[in-house]
């Protein structure tokens, strides 16, 4: 699906977003507390890189 007036799709869009550090760090600033409750010792940088991992390995499947 594309939205109105952008050029990627919405997976592209996602996808990049999850590939980005700076959009993550921001994303879990932002919902600091949501992520504390499950992972009270992680920190930002770890979870950051985890997620970016994560988010490949799941674009890799929905690709194949």
């Amino acid at each position: 699906m594309k939205y109105e007036g952008e050029e990627m799709d919405a997976l592209g869009i996602l996808q990049a977003q999850w590939s980005d550090v700076e959009f993550l760090r921001e994303f879990f600033k932002k919902y600091k507390k949501d992520y504390e409750n499950y992972y009270p010792k992680a920190k930002l940088s770890k979870i950051v890189l985890q997620t970016i991992e994560d988010a490949d390995d799941l674009f890799e499947l929905l690709y194949e």
